[in-house]
């Protein structure tokens, strides 16, 4: 981030930050003190604006109840709601680990390598080279080089796009909350964008405040399974593969993204010889990795935030496959999170709390044809 934006914070101090006693001091002003507003003034004096706000790297902190929540930013997407009381964890003893979380689609975009730009300012042009120049052999020797140039150059833009989440919680929440509270507290908002951002980059519209996303981008590849759709087959998704490393994009982050249904299927390909095409990836801690499994040896991730009811002719409920080089997907960061309160809405009458969230980022493909897809699969 910008030295000018976030005050250089150590690491104690980051570690001591607590989204509860920001809250807290956003419901009373007494309690206004503390690192979490010396931060939050720092950062309204720098903006020239006022209000609470909060570096996004707090969201990929250490925990004080153990592990380290997803480093993601927020999204554009649909907004992230949140309604819970939070009454339920207030006067009781509770295990550390057993807050139910919410039930979310995957998020992979980010686990799959997609480039984050932190720290932007204002409207972002980077610079983009359509066709570099091309090297020749001389001959005889001695004789001039061959001039060659760069061509085709445009830009990839950039601008702030904002999304605004909404939760409440109840005062108890607030004021009585453990450290472990905290840390459940920070997850879920924390997997809450993480989602939003996923669901903007592999289908946003581009339009109502919405960044573009892949499978609305000009110039990805695209193969068709058929009139109204099809069965995901072998011959297909080679044709995925070479429509992407045709335009010279062949590296090792390519990989496979759709439904958890499409893995399924996926998973009972086999090749002309009826050998299977399928092969798992096993990780020796047990943990789930990014990618279930791998096809033609590149990783398959699955997701049920990849779109499942698209439709086709008289095909519904048919689903994407996205394939592509991952890091070539731009996620611009704009970096603060603002946090606003409404303390008269819903629960004033118990004291609660109605709280806005809003972030501010930005979608954007370095080479469209990095990326293609499948969009009719049954």
């Amino acid at each position: 981030m910008p030295d000018s934006l976030y005050p250089d914070l150590s690491t104690r101090e980051r570690n001591a930050y607590s989204v509860q006693r920001l809250l807290a001091g956003m419901l009373d002003k007494k309690k206004q003190t503390g690192i979490e507003f010396e931060i939050s003034d720092s950062i309204a004096k720098n903006m020239k604006r006022t209000g609470f706000f909060m570096p996004s790297s707090m969201l990929g902190r250490a925990y004080p109840g153990g592990g380290t929540a997803p480093a993601q930013t927020y999204s554009p997407a649909a907004p992230y709601v949140a309604s819970t009381t939070g009454a339920a964890l207030v006067g009781q003893e509770f295990a550390p680990g057993g807050f139910i979380a919410a039930l979310r689609g995957k998020s992979r975009v980010l686990q799959l390598g997609a480039t984050v730009l932190p720290g932007l300012v204002g409207n972002v042009a980077i610079p983009r080279l359509g066709t570099g120049a091309a090297a020749a052999w001389i001959s005889p020797e001695g004789s001039d080089i061959t001039e060659s140039e760069a061509s085709a150059m445009d830009q990839v833009r950039m601008t702030p796009k904002t999304v605004a989440g909404y939760a409440q919680a109840t005062r108890q929440f607030i004021v009585s909350i453990s450290p472990e509270a905290e840390a459940f507290l920070m997850r879920d908002l924390a997997r809450g964008v993480a989602q939003a951002i996923d669901i903007a980059a592999i289908a946003g519209t581009g339009s109502n405040g919405q960044p573009l996303g892949i499978l609305g981008t000009s110039g990805i590849g695209t193969v068709a399974l058929g009139t109204n759709g099809g069965p995901i087959t072998l011959a297909a998704l080679e044709a995925l593969e070479e429509t992407v490393t045709a335009a010279n994009v062949d590296t090792d982050d390519m990989a496979y993204l759709t439904t958890p249904a499409i893995v399924k299927e996926m998973r009972g390909l086999v090749d002309s010889a009826n050998r299977p095409v399928w092969s798992y990836f096993p990780d020796p801690t047990g943990k789930p990795g990014r990618a279930p499994g791998a096809l033609n040896g590149l990783p398959v991730a699955r997701s049920t935030n990849v779109p499942s009811g698209l439709t086709k002719g008289t095909g519904t409920g048919l689903s994407a496959v996205l394939f592509g080089n991952w890091p070539d997907l731009l996620i611009g960061e704009w970096g603060v999170i603002e946090l606003a309160t409404n303390p008269y809405g819903a629960g004033f009458s118990s004291g609660g709390l109605e709280l806005r969230v809003m972030a501010t980022v930005d979608i954007a493909p370095r080479h469209p044809v990095s990326f293609a897809a499948i969009t009719d699969a049954s």
